[in-house]
C-alpha cells in the first residue's frame, strides 16, 4: 500500500512553541531534562506535533496526540538515530538546544506544512506510512534538500516495525 504524506518545510514562522518544526528550537518535556536523557552529542532535528498529522491516515498505528521527536547523536557512528515520544503537550523552550555540540546542522527554523500533493517536491521530503513488510518508512529523506540532511551521510531512511511503532517503542527505529 502507498499511502506517502509530504513534509514540506517552510520559511514561515512558527505560530507557537509546541508545533511541528525542523531545526531550531525544540520544545520538549521539562522531565527529560531531569531524568537526564539526552547525550552530550545529540541535536535537535525535528519534532512533530501528531495532531498535525492525524488528517493524513497512518494505518491507525500512530497516535493521535503527542510529540515524535528526532534528535541525532553526532558522537555515536553507529547508531545515531535518538527518536523519542511524548504524549502529552511538552512545556519547556530550548533556545540554544544545538549550540553546545560543534557539528554541521541547519540553525535555521523550519515550520512544517504536511501534505499529500507533490509526491517528488523538489527541497521538500517523503514522511511516515509507507508500508513495506512488517516495516513502516517513519521518515524518508531521500528526496529532501541535501544541503539540510547532509549530516545523514548515505543512510536517508528511518525504519520501525509496526509492532514497534503501535507500541511506542521509538527506540527501536533505524537509520537505514
Amino acid at each position: 500500500m502507498d499511502n506517502k504524506v509530504i513534509i514540506k518545510l517552510s520559511d514561515k514562522a512558527c505560530k507557537n512553541e509546541a508545533v511541528s518544526r525542523f531545526f531550531g528550537t525544540p520544545t520538549v518535556p521539562g522531565e527529560w531534562f531531569d531524568d537526564e536523557i539526552f547525550g552530550e552529542g545529540e541535536v535537535f532535528v525535528c519534532q512533530i506535533a501528531l495532531a498535525d498529522f492525524t488528517d493524513f491516515g497512518g494505518y491507525g498505528l500512530f497516535p493521535t496526540d503527542g510529540y515524535i521527536y528526532f534528535f541525532f547523536d553526532t558522537e555515536d557512528k553507529e547508531d545515531p538515530l535518538r527518536i523519542r515520544f511524548f504524549g502529552d503537550t511538552p512545556d519547556t523552550v530550548v533556545e540554544d538546544f544545538n549550540d553546545s555540540v560543534d557539528f554541521e546542522i541547519s540553525s535555521r527554523e523550519y515550520s512544517v506544512v504536511f501534505s499529500k500533493d507533490g509526491e517528488n517536491l523538489t527541497g521538500a521530503f517523503i514522511g511516515s506510512t509507507e508500508l513495506s513488510g512488517d516495516d513502516v518508512i517513519l521518515f524518508d529523506f531521500t528526496n529532501a534538500d541535501k544541503e539540510l540532511f547532509n549530516f545523514l551521510g548515505d543512510r536517508k531512511r528511518i525504519k520501525i516495525s509496526k509492532s514497534a511503532l503501535k507500541s511506542l517503542e521509538f527506540d527501536k527505529a533505524e537509520l537505514i
